[in-house]
């Protein structure tokens, strides 16, 4: 009852919450390629945010934040993502680690698709998921594989 009652008022002695490290981590928009995906990038940015916030090493930057910080630099991110770009969403945001991508469609299959940046060092990695499956479920496969990049 005591650690209940001390992390609600903020006295818990750092380390006893997590022991492991936590990486500041933004998901940017995922642009939708191709006709009948409307509203589908902000849904998979959405999923991903979700599939991703259980993990205890992540720190996620809330996406009302982001959009705050993004629109106030006035960056539009709603295409590629510059290193620059990406260096200084990093230093706005406090994020390490910036997520974007895109969603489309080629025959009956989806594709999502999700470019994972440091904005420290500039490298760029990705992983995709693709299947006839809804947003839901391939947003999740996404974050499981998103989670795998993190940890290699």
């Amino acid at each position: 009852m005591f650690f209940l009652v001390a992390a609600l008022s903020g006295f818990v002695p750092q380390g006893l919450l997590s022991a492991a490290p936590q990486h500041p981590v933004a998901i940017l928009a995922f642009s939708e390629r191709g006709p009948g995906l409307e509203g589908q990038g902000a849904n998979v940015r959405d999923l991903l945010f979700v599939g991703l916030i259980e993990n205890p090493s992540l720190l996620l930057v809330e996406r009302q934040d982001l959009d705050k910080i993004l629109q106030e630099a006035e960056l539009n991110l709603s295409g590629a993502i510059a290193s620059g770009q990406a260096t200084q969403i990093g230093q706005l945001t406090g994020a390490k680690i910036l997520i974007t991508g895109s969603v489309f469609r080629s025959g009956d299959k989806t594709y999502l698709i999700a470019k994972i940046m440091s904005t420290e060092t500039g490298k760029v990695t990705g992983t995709s998921v693709n299947g006839t499956e809804n947003i839901d479920t391939l947003a999740q496969k996404l974050a499981r594989q998103v989670e795998k990049k993190l940890t290699e």
